[in-house]
């Protein structure tokens, strides 16, 4: 676990870390040794900058001076398997030799020529091409240096050698792109670890979590405009998916950091974190980072590309955005916010652009008197109700069918003085059980083989549910317990009238069978998750955001006057 500590002070690799192949291949280099077993590279800094040089894609260059390198040996008649078993002090004393009987001087470089072309390289440079050509070797094969080194002794021209250089280079690529983050996505990293730096006047600053607020996600778009134009990034909506998945990749490193020994590359043992923590960080690391907000959101989403409309085409894409930054919703509601409305507002311009229908002023002044967050609150409140709505016909639908899994969903519909005695019955029913069905299946299947009891542990959690549920429908309908249930009988009662004029595309569960009850039950609880989350995000924004409308007001200024550097005649 050491090493993958070695990249956690890269800004470059906040938003996406290298996978653990590419530090297999770094540590073999650093470990090889000599016929005398000492290290062959004791300096580490030297093998430490080649490897920064292939990890942030900037390979190009060495890769063409290792070819005028080789072809120089090549020209000299230095074998190229000698370079591989020989000390660099030999190798460079050699090279020294052939170098002063060619040019009867002495200087600190030797020079390739070919035809009219010249290529300096300094004797300190030696000891990285060698390095250079082991990391290669790591990459590509011992087979494909070989080949390399066949296509040098043939190059007689500096178009020769280039072309040489690319075709390695490409292949240095094909291999790591699946390995590393581009480097354009390292430079946007990079980009918004030094702006915040830049905020925070502190070359030495910590970066945390905090820094990436809603107003820093505003600020690092604007500025991506005045910047390298290769960063530039023109829609909100990109500039704010790079900004919260750095924040979410702070998050993960802040939680489980154990060390920051990686500095002088000392090793520090896995006891230094907790079982209980390590095994939730590894949990993190292998769930590919899917909330439980968006599984059940790709759930309607499959569902209604088949034709069961649950939620309408509409509605699910104004809350796609949630299943996107799932819990940092919570965390930054501002931005999601302003993803939702001026994200949607840079959408239109852009189509409009496209069509040649764009007529900014006009388009800014249609905004004039709107007020879009509020109405976007709106939005999400009524997809809140209608969840409300949708839950309570499918829980009908579950309770006509008699399904004992719905204990776990009545109490959704009690008031507070049904639920008490509803689990006053319940904790009396359990109290005449032989052993509690919540136990996890080996100590359940253990009990049951003591009873001599031919039930598995799903089997009998079945069998104790439904004899509740029945049970339960007797106990509330009886003389003595109806009145006291009269608003849950209500509840049953509307909701039943509410079922049977229900009409929804794709919504044909009249039938009481397995797979019905299944995707009911799948259904009910997805609207469940998406009701719940939908609540908090927008008490979260009302305690975040004092006045909707005054706030939409005041981001409308400074979201149209950049608009208008990025789309008008004369803007970027």
């Amino acid at each position: 676990m050491r090493d993958k500590l070695f990249f956690d002070d890269w800004k470059e690799f906040t938003l996406q870390k290298p996978d653990e192949v590419i530090l297999n291949h770094f540590e073999n280099i650093k470990n090889k040794t000599t016929i005398n077993g000492t290290l062959k590279y004791p300096n580490l800094k030297e093998v430490n900058k080649v490897f920064a040089l292939f990890i942030t894609h900037n390979y190009g260059s060495v890769i063409y001076e290792l070819c005028n390198f080789l072809r120089y040996l090549s020209q000299n008649n230095l074998p190229f398997y000698n370079i591989m078993i020989m000390d660099n002090n030999d190798l460079l004393k050699k090279i020294k030799k052939i170098n002063f009987r060619n040019s009867h001087e002495i200087s600190n470089k030797f020079t390739l020529k070919l035809e009219s072309y010249n290529f300096d390289i300094a004797y300190s440079r030696i000891s990285n091409l060698i390095i250079i050509i082991e990391f290669l070797e790591e990459i590509l094969g011992l087979e494909e240096i070989l080949s390399l080194d066949k296509s040098i002794n043939k190059a007689n021209s500096q178009s020769d050698l280039k072309a040489v250089s690319n075709n390695i280079s490409k292949k240095v690529y094909s291999y790591l792109k699946n390995l590393l983050p581009t480097s354009h996505l390292q430079s946007f990293s990079a980009a918004i670890g030094n702006l915040i730096i830049k905020i925070n006047k502190d070359d030495n600053h910590k970066i945390v979590s905090e820094d990436i607020s809603d107003d820093f996600i505003f600020e690092f778009w604007v500025s991506s405009g005045s910047g390298e134009k290769d960063l530039l990034i023109k829609t909100f909506t990109l500039a704010a998916d790079l900004c919260l998945t750095y924040k979410k990749s702070i998050e993960l490193s802040e939680k489980y950091q154990v060390s920051s020994k990686h500095k002088d590359y000392e090793e520090y043992s896995a006891n230094s974190i907790s079982n209980e923590v390590l095994n939730e960080f590894l949990e993190q690391i292998i769930s590919n980072d899917e909330h439980v907000f968006s599984k059940s959101f790709n759930k309607l989403s499959i569902l209604n590309s088949n034709k069961i409309n649950i939620l309408k085409k509409k509605e699910l894409g104004d809350i796609e955005v949630f299943s996107k930054y799932d819990d940092l919703s919570m965390k930054l509601p501002l931005t999601i916010l302003r993803i939702c409305v001026f994200g949607n507002m840079q959408n239109k311009i852009i189509e409009n652009g496209r069509r040649k229908k764009i007529d900014l002023p006009d388009f800014f002044q249609s905004y004039c008197d709107d007020s879009k967050y509020y109405e976007q609150s709106q939005i999400i409140l009524n997809i809140i109700n209608n969840n409300s709505f949708l839950c309570e016909i499918l829980f009908y639908k579950l309770w006509s069918f008699e399904t004992p899994k719905i204990l776990n969903m009545i109490r959704n519909y009690l008031n507070k003085d049904e639920s008490i005695l509803f689990e006053n019955f319940l904790n009396q029913k359990k109290e005449t059980l032989d052993f509690d069905p919540n136990l996890d299946d080996f100590a359940l299947l253990k009990e049951l083989d003591k009873k001599k009891e031919n039930y598995s542990p799903d089997e009998y959690r079945e069998e104790i549910l439904t004899n509740l549920y029945n049970e339960f429908k007797i106990y509330i309908k009886s003389s003595e317990f109806q009145s006291n249930f009269n608003s849950f009988l209500n509840f049953l009662s509307k909701t039943k009238k509410n079922s049977i004029s229900f009409r929804r595309s794709g919504f044909d569960f009249n039938k009481s069978n397995k797979e019905n009850l299944e995707t009911i039950t799948e259904i009910y609880n997805a609207l469940m998750v998406i009701k719940e989350f939908l609540c908090n995000f927008l008490e979260t924004l009302n305690q975040n955001v004092n006045n909707l409308k005054f706030k939409f007001n005041e981001d409308k200024i400074i979201f149209f006057e950049h608009f208008k550097l990025l789309y008008s005649k004369e803007g970027i």
